[in-house]
């Protein structure tokens, strides 16, 4: 069956199934929202977020976007929630990772910020390698 009335079905079908290969899935899954994690994800259907990580469904909250995602990580840098934790001391870091298709793999931009002075050197940088993997192809 295809379109729209086979989703619901395979909703269930699906549920079922966890249910027999894990029988405490489901309750574990409604205990265990407290995403100690933000992944800051694009919005490519082919990349699922949780099993980029290995981690499972409630360990990580994700937050899709269409933009660039070193960019959109730069904006997060930028907003007034980053600026007012670190203006409390609130240890909060944000790191730039990008997950190409052409290996499956994670990669570390070096895009890792903790304070609001190491945005502009960091995010010059993981430019520079984003160039490089482009020519390498």
């Amino acid at each position: 069956m295809t379109g729209l009335a086979a989703l619901p079905r395979n909703h269930v079908a699906s549920a079922e199934r966890v249910s027999r290969e894990d029988p405490g899935y489901f309750e574990r899954l409604w205990q265990q929202q407290a995403p100690k994690y933000l992944w800051i994800d694009c919005s490519d259907s082919r990349v699922p977020a949780n099993q980029v990580v290995d981690l499972a469904p409630g360990e990580v909250f994700v937050h899709r976007n269409i933009a660039n995602v070193v960019v959109h990580t730069d904006l997060n840098c930028l907003s007034v929630i980053q600026f007012d934790a670190w203006s409390r001391g609130q240890p909060l870091s944000v790191h730039g990772w990008v997950c190409t298709l052409r290996d499956g793999r994670v990669h570390d931009l070096g895009l890792d910020v903790a304070i609001a002075d190491d945005l502009e050197p960091h995010y010059a940088a993981a430019l520079d390698l984003i160039r490089i993997d482009k020519e390498d192809r």
